[in-house]
């Protein structure tokens, strides 16, 4: 099967639904003529209003109230990330070892090359291993895994999806995942959209690198983004660029620095994800473009925020901390582990941008940029007596 010109990737969710995500864009039921566009003065005040509310620290805000957290030591958490050679995954990873670690919980990070038939082989071996909680990291559908999580809760191994479900969108979990800790896919991705718009004073020529083939993640961030042009930006061209996520570092830079080619008014970027925007300032310098497209994207690893310190091709990176997501793991997967309801758990959102990146670390550094009130906020509720 196909996407476009594109073969499906073998990670993420099934053919059909990356299929389904592109025959909503068809069909204009995302983005397009979906929303009533505003007037550009209008789109403009807007997009640098959500900019500046986004740009301040975030508030921590307790997910739920206080529990005992003294049976978890010598407990398992085996962990099956998206694909380990994503930036975001690593650095998160390593976050939660180490705050497991204080509470006595081993954390088993499960390398992988983001294939379905590996983490087919990380539930097999967590199942065997009799670990205490299974959790599938960054962009594993449960979906496609729906036979090993009914055999690990016949096993009695609890279940968690972190940032794969969209903040709000709890009907879409289903019953056989024990807790989940959510994203705002669609609230980043109208901020990388309100920079251009502010940027291009609500007039701009893009291009819009996507992922649809990474399912529903990928689909909210769609939505968010057409969503935010056609209503705050109704004199902006896109052009979208699909591209599977295992063909990042051979089709990205070819595909940006012919779309640039075609184009000499093209000056902004959007990518999906900012572990895309080595590949794509590849495509921008092969296109004899360097200093003259930027970058908006979303995530806030640390590599590309130094990029924006650098004054480099991204200017704009929608962060999320970590380490703060790392804490809201453990929080949710403490609580399943001592019986306890779960909550609703999410990660947090920050604007990083030349105005602010210095709070991010000198070199921008995981855990920098949003504050400590959380770390604060997480150990409070959990109490050891």
């Amino acid at each position: 099967m196909k996407l476009g010109n594109k073969k499906l990737s073998k990670i993420g969710p099934t053919s059909l639904t990356s299929l389904a995500v592109c025959a909503l864009v068809a069909a204009g039921a995302i983005g397009g003529n979906a929303s009533a566009s505003t007037s550009k003065a209008a789109g403009i005040e807007h997009a640098t209003a959500e900019l500046k509310t986004y740009s301040a620290l975030p508030k921590w805000v307790a997910p739920g109230p206080a529990f005992n957290i003294s049976k978890v030591k010598g407990m398992t958490i085996f962990s099956i990330p998206v694909s380990s050679s994503i930036a975001f995954e690593s650095v998160t990873e390593a976050a939660s070892a180490k705050l497991a670690a204080k509470y006595g919980i081993k954390w088993i990070d499960y390398t992988n090359d983001g294939s379905e038939t590996q983490y087919v082989q990380g539930m097999d071996e967590a199942i065997a291993d009799h670990v205490s909680l299974i959790e599938l990291f960054g962009g594993i559908d449960p979906a496609q895994l729906a036979p090993q999580i009914k055999a690990a809760k016949a096993a009695g191994i609890p279940v968690v999806a972190s940032h794969f479900y969209q903040t709000g969108d709890n009907s879409a979990i289903p019953s056989y995942v024990n807790g989940s800790i959510s994203a705002n896919f669609n609230e980043a991705a109208r901020l990388d959209a309100d920079w251009i718009i502010k940027e291009a004073s609500g007039t701009a020529q893009l291009l819009e690198v996507e992922s649809s083939d990474l399912g529903p993640p990928a689909l909210a961030g769609i939505q968010g983004m057409k969503s935010e042009f056609s209503t705050y930006c109704p004199d902006c061209k896109i052009k979208v660029i699909n591209v599977p996520y295992a063909d990042w570092a051979t089709d990205i830079p070819s595909e940006v620095s012919a779309a640039l080619s075609e184009n000499s008014g093209v000056t902004y970027v959007l990518g999906a994800y900012d572990s895309m925007s080595t590949f794509i300032e590849s495509g921008i310098a092969s296109a004899g473009r360097t200093g003259k497209v930027h970058i908006s994207t979303y995530n806030g690893t640390p590599t590309f925020l130094d990029t924006i310190a650098k004054h480099g091709a991204v200017q704009m990176d929608v962060g999320e901390d970590e380490t703060w997501l790392a804490y809201a793991d453990l929080d949710q997967e403490m609580r399943i582990l001592t019986g306890n309801p779960v909550v609703n758990e999410q990660g947090v959102l920050r604007v990083f941008d030349p105005s602010n990146i210095a709070s991010a670390g000198n070199p921008p550094a995981a855990g920098v940029g949003y504050g400590s009130a959380y770390v604060k906020g997480f150990t409070s509720l959990w109490k050891t007596s």
